[in-house]
């Protein structure tokens, strides 16, 4: 069967343009989805639909400013478009604008947003990031509110319960974040934690594993429950996790191998040697 024959670019229109980059991007060919929606807004510059499917085009190819811009545009266009500001929104945080996120996201919450819980999820981020905290909590609540299976929104306010030191209500958060989405390994560390600082190691030591099961391949992870392990007394597990640690060369962002390697040594030497033997030994203390 013969291939179908693309028309010419110089004969579609606008709105032939703005299909074909939507293609592109939902195929993930965001390069391609620029061209397309540059040529539809030449022959359309009041095309507010072709700024905003560009600036999320510009936003996954990381071109950040250049998506503002765009959302500008389409805002311009059409002042009314709640979905443009959530976008625009989006990308302020990004660029690290939490207050200009938040006008944002208030605009496209005033304006009824589909995406209404999504928006105050954001709003609630931004908020956090400016340190006022009070409203980030009422935006992450509300974002409860409006969608009870909202995992991150239980994540995020987990964080600021553990923030404000208010642990219960931390661990409650976070067990309702793995609840809904028990494939995604952060709520689990954050709880893990808590439940450290707790004392309750067993518990954190079950999370700490859970998580190994998602990204066995993550180094951080085997040293942080070979703590565990060590400070329950559990020597043979926490040099274990220790050496699997060392085996993986260790990471940067936590204990270093050399560090760890000294504290296997550490346990070894307290497995082996008579007490009073191990007393004298003060030079190897981690």
């Amino acid at each position: 069967m013969p291939k179908k024959v693309q028309p010419p670019a110089e004969t579609l229109t606008a709105a032939e343009h703005y299909q074909r980059a939507l293609d592109a991007v939902n195929r993930g060919s965001n390069r391609k989805a620029i061209t397309e929606l540059t040529q539809a807004i030449k022959l359309n510059p009041t095309y507010t639909d072709a700024y905003n499917l560009r600036g999320l085009a510009r936003r996954n190819e990381g071109k950040l400013h250049l998506a503002v811009a765009d959302f500008n545009m389409a805002i311009k266009q059409d002042a009314n478009s709640a979905i443009t500001y959530s976008n625009r929104g989006f990308v302020h945080l990004e660029l690290g604008d939490a207050a200009a996120a938040v006008d944002d996201y208030t605009q496209a919450i005033k304006l009824k947003t589909p995406l209404l819980e999504s928006a105050y999820f954001h709003r609630g981020a931004a908020h956090f990031e400016l340190g006022e905290y009070a409203p980030a909590m009422q935006d992450f609540t509300k974002a409860i509110k409006l969608n009870p299976d909202y995992a991150e929104a239980y994540h995020a306010r987990g964080d600021l319960h553990r923030l404000l030191l208010e642990t219960d209500e931390a661990l409650e958060d976070y067990s309702k974040s793995v609840k809904i989405a028990p494939e995604a390994p952060i709520a689990y560390i954050r709880r893990a934690e808590v439940l450290r600082a707790q004392g309750e190691y067993d518990a954190a030591i079950a999370d700490y594993t859970r998580v190994i099961s998602l990204e066995p391949a993550v180094p951080d992870l085997y040293v942080e429950r070979g703590q565990l392990y060590d400070l329950k007394g559990s020597s043979m597990l926490a040099i274990q996790d220790y050496l699997h640690y060392v085996e993986m060369g260790g990471s940067r962002t936590n204990k270093p191998v050399l560090w760890v390697s000294r504290r296997i040594f550490h346990l070894r030497l307290e497995r082996d040697l008579k007490p009073e033997k191990y007393r004298t030994r003060r030079w190897f203390d981690a």
